[in-house]
């Protein structure tokens, strides 16, 4: 009777376990319905959007209290436009700036040898023109002396540069 029981069991959870995978492993989807289905909703809602946010041409009451300037005025349209010309007024200022800087460090400097010698006075000359330590290193930088990089001299004014850099960084 146990035999009996048992093969029976065997026999159920195997046919079991063969119904259950039966719908996964032999009937795969159709990849390329689905992707066309995917594509078509995406599109959808894609053209139900630009449809949301197009200008309307209705006159009502609403529109009315707009502004007559543009008949298709937007008031995130004009948002948008005030942020990029304070954007661009931004820029202007700082490279208004950065010329004034340039026109002082050549008055400052117009006595001053532009040579390797002259390398440190170049950047101080910068600074007091008012560019940061690490402009007045880039803009002076074709006049930096040829040091070995493995003498204690060039590694102490590294040590110093970096230093200097780091505080630029702290302010």
């Amino acid at each position: 009777m146990r035999k009996i029981t048992l093969a029976t069991s065997i026999l159920l959870f195997g046919v079991i376990a063969i119904k259950a995978q039966y719908g996964d492993a032999y009937h795969k989807p159709n990849q390329e319905e689905i992707r066309k289905a995917t594509q078509q909703r995406q599109q959808a809602q894609s053209d139900q959007h630009f449809k949301n946010i197009a200008p309307s041409n209705t006159n009502s009451s609403v529109s009315s209290a707009l502004p007559t300037s543009s008949s298709n005025y937007s008031p995130y349209a004009a948002e948008h436009q005030a942020k990029m010309d304070a954007y661009n007024r931004k820029v202007q200022a700082k490279a208004d700036d950065w010329e004034a800087k340039e026109r002082k460090f050549v008055a400052l400097s117009a006595n001053v040898p532009k040579n390797e010698e002259n390398y440190r006075k170049l950047i101080a000359v910068a600074e007091e023109a008012g560019f940061e330590y690490y402009d007045a290193l880039r803009l002076n930088s074709s006049y930096k002396p040829k040091v070995e990089a493995n003498t204690p001299e060039s590694k102490q004014e590294q040590t110093n540069e970096l230093y200097k850099l780091l505080q630029g960084l702290n302010k």
